[in-house]
């Protein structure tokens, strides 16, 4: 019912009559294309709706606006929640990937500080040269 309203407010009724003749053009369908009298706009909004409930999604086109200024505002009212829940729970998820499996900066430090360490410490024992570990003492 809203969005039947949302239609009819943004659409004029030629808009209306095009989109739905361009749908029923499109589509194979055994619903007939009615022409309403009273309440027009409304009944082929309705109708429109009925078409794309009753039509196999693989065989529905796919429209786009070409005028995007004409569409009507998105509000919280029309936003599909259901789809933001998956989105946030998949982000969850990466998240906790990320936090997991990524080095922390201490731990970026640390390694850091070790691998300087190491690049000036000394590899060879530079004490032991001098003995003679042949001899049998």
């Amino acid at each position: 019912e809203s969005i039947v309203r949302l239609c009819v407010s943004a659409f004029t009724t030629s808009e209306i009559d095009e989109g739905k003749a361009l749908l029923f053009k499109s589509i194979s369908t055994t619903q007939r294309n009615i022409s309403r009298r009273k309440n027009k706009e409304q009944k082929d909004i309705e109708d429109i709706i009925c078409t794309f409930k009753n039509t196999d999604p693989e065989k529905t086109p796919i429209f786009v606006a070409r005028e995007l200024r004409k569409l009507p505002p998105v509000t919280f009212d029309h936003v599909d929640v259901s789809r933001l829940l998956k989105d946030i729970i998949i982000l969850q998820t990466e998240v906790k990937h990320i936090k997991e499996s990524y080095a922390t900066l201490e731990q970026l430090q640390c390694i850091k500080s070790e691998s300087e360490d190491l690049r000036y410490a000394s590899l060879i024992n530079v004490a032991d040269f001098n003995v003679n570990k042949r001899r049998g003492a």
